[in-house]
């Protein structure tokens, strides 16, 4: 985390906007998800990149979103079970998903500083209260405020009981200090976004440099912070405000609970909000399960995969006793 990022936070708070919140550290492995939303766009093919997608007809950043779930929505995905039967959820499931979610990162740089995924990592979680701090541009009218405040908190209490963490929500205008236990979710336009991409100079890694300076082709993206024994001590969310309903939604779901120590996506994770084929908008028994075995007692941040394997079937098991309890 450098200076520059801290002022360029700072710089951001314009009349009628609120900017709060740590800025974006490296964490223990440069962790990250700047890619969410993986689904081809409108106008795309199954299986298209972003190269193929840029030959259809210009829309906004807001009608693209707009479209796009509900292509998805159209396919079956984007889903709101949050216990599907169709997908039960099994001991044997958890534990191998918890390997690949937790002991894992998106992207990262190896050793010879090459961009890399599915890095394996050491475990890391918060050990204190975190203050979730959301931060609104100056045109994301009052309403949809108070309905993205009302959703988060909700989303909270669902995290909180599973964690054992101590959570709250708060609306806030002043930047904390980092590593000061907070989640900054930055709900910011492309005016915002890209002043803050000029601001930071690269600060945030080349990567969430290009989503923020571009137009935005992904809706979300996280970036933890940690300290040296991997506890985390911060988080940044990046939410474009152009996103409505469902996705906007799920970016809520999906990046801040990342940002609580389950940092990676995997294709056979399910039924999962950790899985980029978006079969699952909201965060699902299967995922509060992982979170319980994230904060289980028998783990501490920095243990490795070859650590925490042996121990994966006994935490599974109390995880899904746990989440049988909760819904009796």
């Amino acid at each position: 985390m450098t200076r520059r990022f801290i002022a360029a936070l700072l710089s951001l708070a314009l009349p009628g906007a609120c900017v709060s919140g740590p800025p974006p550290g490296e964490g223990a492995a440069g962790r990250g998800n700047p890619a969410r939303l993986q689904a081809p766009m409108p106008g795309c093919g199954p299986g298209a990149g972003r190269a193929d997608c840029a030959s259809g007809p210009a829309l906004s950043t807001q009608e693209r979103f707009r479209l796009w779930g509900a292509r998805l929505v159209a396919q079956g995905r984007l889903r709101t079970d949050f216990a599907p039967p169709d997908a039960p959820v099994t001991a044997q499931a958890l534990a191998r998903d918890f390997e690949r979610v937790a002991l894992h990162v998106e992207t990262a740089r190896d050793a010879g500083g090459q961009a890399a995924r599915d890095v394996p990592i050491r475990l890391s979680r918060w050990e204190t209260p975190v203050r979730i701090r959301v931060v609104f541009d100056a045109g994301t009218p009052e309403r949809q405020r108070r309905g993205d405040i009302a959703d988060i908190r909700a989303l909270a209490g669902v995290l909180a009981r599973a964690s054992g963490l101590a959570l709250s929500v708060e609306q806030g205008r002043a930047p904390a200090p980092a590593g000061s236990g907070e989640i900054a979710v930055l709900v910011l336009g492309a005016a915002e976004r890209h002043a803050l991409a000029a601001r930071t100079g690269g600060g945030m890694g080349a990567g969430f440099d290009a989503e923020l300076r571009g137009d935005m082709p992904s809706p979300c993206f996280f970036r933890p912070e940690s300290d040296a024994a991997d506890r985390l001590t911060g988080a940044t969310v990046i939410v474009a405000a152009e996103a409505r309903g469902l996705v906007r939604l799920s970016c809520f779901h999906e990046e801040i609970t990342q940002s609580l120590g389950l940092p990676d996506d995997g294709p056979d994770v399910r039924p999962s909000l950790f899985n980029d084929d978006q079969e699952f908008a909201l965060i699902t028994r299967h995922d509060v399960a992982l979170l319980r075995m994230v904060y289980d007692r028998s783990l501490h941040p920095g243990m490795t995969a070859e650590a925490v394997r042996p121990l994966l079937p006994a935490i599974a098991a109390r995880a899904l006793a746990a989440e049988a309890r909760s819904i009796r």
